[in-house]
């Protein structure tokens, strides 16, 4: 599948849910500068998809991307004249893609670099930060998150003990340096999705569940946190008792005094990676299935869409809605899908 050009992918991913309502929102990444990679050229990515969103809105189905955002891009770039932050602000205004995808295993934290010693961060970051790494991060990121707050931007982070360029790094992606980001200033109503809630794949033993509690946490005390199952892969295992251990820790979690993990919970795949599982076409199915007792009936339509429509802002008055809109009047396309995803009209 990683040969294959995004269009292709595009419809692999779309014939998983054949013959229902579908609104596709993959998610793009950027780890060149943590990996000591080539640059993969964010610009024509976001244009590819932007193309994609236009081509598959004209045949009734939204696509919709996180464009993907480094911080030490960010940095580099500003100094030879560019400014990738004013980049990405345009995109997402002009409805190019409907959010933002942070990766901070790569190596930074969604608040706190500052507190952290110049030495944990590559010689290249120090080099080009003058040695003070942390504050130069975190003066991107209170910008992308005071933009994003504001304009009612919702942020996708990678938020498990996975992934990390280093080791060490895998701890940045905890939820609790997320509660220092939405406690600045004007940044309680942030829309952020804890990706994977701390790690999905670990609910089904007990030493995992510290990184899904702390999300629960900060599920019930700000309006727009929310947290998706992507990667769920135990659904699919041979080893039922696993998937039925982490599904009675969710329903622990849900039980809770304040809970909100009913409206807050999401679907999600992280399809490019479940997608070589085997059995993985049951993905879809084998969540729902295995998650049906914590939403029964017609809840689970909340846990299929609607949670996430409400993360997203595809409400009427939401700024996503209006931003996605633009994008289809100005191509000469009909709001109608989205319009299907409006969680105040089902």
């Amino acid at each position: 599948m990683f040969t294959e050009d995004r269009n292709s992918l595009t419809s692999r991913l779309a014939a998983l849910y054949d013959g229902q309502e579908v609104m596709l929102t993959p998610a793009l990444v950027d780890y060149d500068a943590w990996l000591s990679a080539p640059d993969n050229g964010q610009p024509g990515q976001v244009r590819v998809m932007e193309a994609i969103a236009v081509q598959r809105g004209t045949a009734g189905l939204p696509v919709h991307a996180f464009l993907a955002f480094d911080p030490w891009r960010c940095i580099a770039e500003h100094a030879q004249g560019r400014d990738t932050l004013a980049e990405l602000k345009e995109a997402v205004g002009k409805g190019a893609g409907i959010g933002v995808k942070l990766y901070p295993p790569m190596g930074f934290s969604a608040a706190g670099n500052t507190d952290r010693a110049a030495g944990e961060f590559p010689r290249a970051l120090r080099r080009l930060t003058g040695g003070r790494p942390g504050p130069a991060l975190d003066a991107v990121l209170d910008s992308l998150f005071d933009w994003a707050a504001r304009d009612e931007v919702p942020i996708m982070a990678h938020c498990g003990q996975s992934n990390g360029s280093r080791r060490s790094y895998e701890m940045l992606a905890h939820p609790d340096f997320w509660k220092r980001a939405l406690d600045a200033p004007g940044r309680r109503g942030l829309r952020v999705n804890l990706g994977h809630f701390g790690g999905i794949w670990d609910l089904g033993a007990a030493p995992g569940r510290d990184w899904a509690r702390s999300a629960a946490v900060l599920m019930e005390s700000y309006p727009n946190v929310h947290a998706d199952v992507a990667y769920f892969n135990t659904v699919l295992q041979q080893d039922p008792a696993t998937a039925q251990e982490a599904v009675g820790f969710l329903a622990e979690l849900r039980r809770r005094p304040g809970s909100g993990l009913a409206r807050k919970v999401m679907y999600g795949s992280d399809w490019s990676m479940i997608g070589q599982e085997e059995g993985s076409d049951r993905y879809p199915g084998a969540v729902t299935t295995a998650l049906a007792r914590l939403w029964p009936d017609d809840l689970e339509e909340d846990l299929r869409w609607r949670n996430a429509a409400r993360y997203l802002g595809l409400d009427a008055g939401g700024g996503t809605r209006q931003r996605l809109a633009g994008l289809y009047e100005r191509h000469g396309l009909s709001d109608e899908p989205l319009r299907r995803f409006s969680p105040t009209a089902a």
